[in-house]
Order: C-alpha cells, then structure tokens, then sequence
C-alpha cells in the first residue's frame, strides 16, 4: 500500500496525471466526464465528498461539531447548511478540510494503485492551488467562468451565504490562472469546453508515450 506522501509519485512514474481545479461552478465537473469519455482514468474530489457525508461515523462528528441544524428532514447532511454553519465557525472551514482531506487522498490513492502503464489520469480537487499541491502533476488545469455566471449555475446548491463562505476559501481566477498550465473560461456552450478538453487529453496522451519511451529506453540499457 502507498502511503499519501508517496502516491502520486508513484503513479507519476508510468503515468500522467493531470490536476483539474477552477471556479465553484466553472465546469470541473462536466469537463472531468468529458475526459472520461475520451478515456482517461478520473477521480472527482467532490463526488466523494458527497458520500463521504453519507457515512454514519463522518455524520456523527460533524453533528458533533456544528450541531444537528445541518441536517435535512431525511437526516442527511445539506451542504448548503453546513457550509453556512461553518462559516459561523473561526475554524469551521479549516476543521472540514482536515476532516475530509486526508479521506480524499487515501481513497484517490487507492483507485489510482492499479493505473496502468501510460494511462492519463485525471484528479479534480477544487483546492488544488490553494493547498499548493500543483508540484504533485504533470499537468495543472483550470477551468474559470464569471462570478455571476457561476452563481446561475449553483443556484439549486448553494445560496448566496454559502457561495460567499466558499469563495473566501478561493484564489481569485487571476491567481489560479497564474499557477495552472492551462486555463480556460466556460462562459459558452459545452463544445467549446469539449475542445479544449480534448486539446488538454492530447496533450496528456503525448506526456505519457514521452515517458513510456523513457522507460523502455532504461529497461533496455540496463
């Protein structure tokens, strides 16, 4: 078993890995299945998140937190409550992602152990640059789109109290935009995304027979 440290090394050696990060409400999600369907191996950050919330023992500690007004009527966890309970919190955002980070990483190591040689890898982690984890990928892509647009796109998650308790955990698009390899703004229709998907899938695909050559070249030399 990998440990968290030494994960993504790892899968670095006979792979590419390609970080996806962005706005709350840019497109991270539609652009990972869109990498999907191109056939890339994905992890969703936040997919897991959502059932991680589900789990009786995460349930328990965060009741155990912020109290039981972060429930629904069907006793599960709405975000939009937690996200502006812990934002009445000094630490409430910071203890939620101590709590579900390390989850994060165990669980993305454990599905990427068995990435075979020369797969591209996609991880979307809304948090990528924020946490300064770009040095672990190959590749660092950010999707943005317009506050005002991205607010649209949320309306049935998150109200306006929660976007603003998220976005003060956020880069500003300039700064994400800064530190990414590729950027692009999703303020048009899906096949503009879609292309550009495919112009980063592309470039992935060329990384990973770059270093499945470097490979065979170091197992032949020797």
């Amino acid at each position: 078993m990998m440990t968290s440290g030494s994960g993504l090394k790892e899968i670095r050696e006979r792979a590419v890995v390609v970080g996806l990060t962005g706005g709350i409400g840019a497109g991270k999600t539609t652009a990972l299945g869109m990498f999907q369907e191109l056939g890339a191996e994905t992890f969703s950050a936040d997919e897991f998140v959502h059932e991680l919330y589900r789990r009786p023992d995460v349930k328990e500690m965060l009741a155990h937190k912020f109290g039981d007004e972060i429930f629904n009527v069907d006793g599960e966890i709405d975000r939009k409550r937690l996200l502006r309970k812990a934002g009445q919190f000094p630490d409430g955002l910071k203890w939620l992602e101590n709590l579900v980070s390390p989850l994060i990483t165990q669980e993305r190591i454990r599905l990427m152990e068995t990435t075979p040689a020369g797969s591209v890898v996609v991880i979307e982690s809304p948090l990528l640059i924020e946490g300064g984890f770009q040095r672990g990928y190959d590749l660092v892509v950010t999707i943005e789109a317009p506050f005002g647009v991205r607010q649209k796109r949320l309306s049935q998650r998150f109200d306006d109290k929660a976007m603003q308790v998220l976005e003060k955990r956020r880069l500003t698009t300039g700064q994400r935009i800064a530190s990414a390899d590729m950027h692009f703004t999703n303020d048009a229709g899906l096949n503009e995304l879609r292309y550009f998907v495919r112009m980063v899938y592309d470039r992935a695909l060329t990384m990973a027979g770059a270093k499945s050559s470097t490979g065979a070249s170091e197992k032949a030399s020797f």
